[in-house]
């Protein structure tokens, strides 16, 4: 057989004949990504690939990990250093306690303390963009009685006044804080009105409630654990995401689908269930009350679901 016969016959090496070239699979939360790389790649070139892939090249490097079959691969080594194939599966995690030595610390009456291990600028960013979205409808939210009452990175203040009553009161009031913001989900802590100091559960009148599809009952979305600090108990909200009843219902399910967990997506649904269908006020009396106890009240019919 001559040479170019020889020729013809040869295949390709997989991977379009690429030569030294692999695809391999990488998991990260629900989701599962294709990258392509080269055997004799750094495992911190495959790792920075898979960031991109997973969008989370906003974060730190040294934040993550690669697992091959639940063994973490060294960052300092190659590829070839470890028996993946074409089509392996990688896991991409991120690593306990690292925050990286661009770090950043923030801490206030509300949180203990909150790392910043995704880049500032990117964060301060997507804090001017969602901002900005809502400085465009702002009119539209004053209407709804939704008040932007302090700005400053990286925190937004509301106020939600139940414009159906008269006189209108301030039903409650929210801080929404950016840190991390979207690698993690937004924060939504309730706060005082006037002074922005956090407040109880039995403080907020409004029980942000729905009602139930099919049902004649109601659920509030405000809950409360034993410390009764309140939390907005909807999927896009950090609180929710990070509560131990929910730890099967990653954020990543939401991420950039749909607009879920944006400033807007809250603002809207804290307006939804907690003041659009508030048209009543509710006069309690006790006789161990010196005043009588005044609360917000609707018609269960009214809820939304």
């Amino acid at each position: 057989m001559s040479k170019d016969n020889e020729k013809k016959d040869e295949k390709p090496n997989g991977n379009n004949g690429k030569k030294n070239q692999l695809t391999v699979q990488v998991r990260y939360q629900a989701d599962t990504v294709t990258v392509e790389t080269n055997v004799n790649a750094s495992i911190t070139s495959l790792l920075e690939k898979a960031l991109i892939e997973t969008q989370n090249n906003s974060v730190p490097k040294e934040r993550f990990q690669l697992k091959l079959d639940g063994a973490v691969l060294d960052p300092h080594k190659k590829v070839n250093d470890y028996p993946i194939v074409d089509g392996s599966l990688l896991v991409l995690t991120l690593m306990a306690g690292g925050g990286g030595t661009k770090a950043i610390c923030y801490s206030n009456e509300m949180d203990a303390v909150n790392i910043q291990f995704v880049d500032s600028e990117v964060t301060q960013q997507k804090f001017s963009e969602e901002l900005a979205v809502f400085v465009q409808l702002k009119e539209e939210y004053r209407k709804k009685g939704i008040l932007l009452l302090e700005q400053r990175y990286p925190d937004l203040f509301f106020a939600f006044v139940a414009p159906s009553l008269f006189p209108m009161p301030i039903a409650f009031a929210v801080r929404i804080n950016f840190i991390n913001y979207d690698v993690q989900p937004l924060s939504v802590k309730f706060v005082h009105p006037l002074t922005l100091e956090p407040v109880t559960n039995d403080q907020i009148p409004s029980r942000l409630r729905r009602k139930l599809e099919g049902s004649t009952q109601s659920q509030d979305l405000l809950q409360a654990d034993s410390d009764q600090i309140p939390f907005f108990c909807i999927p896009g909200v950090r609180e929710y995401h990070e509560h131990p009843y929910h730890n099967g219902d990653s954020w990543f399910l939401y991420r950039k689908k749909g607009g879920e967990g944006s400033l807007c997506f809250i603002l809207d649904n804290l307006h939804l269930y907690g003041t659009s269908h508030l048209t009543s006020y509710l006069v309690q009396f006790n006789v161990h009350m010196q005043m009588p106890a005044l609360g917000l009240s609707s018609n269960p019919q009214d809820l939304p679901l």
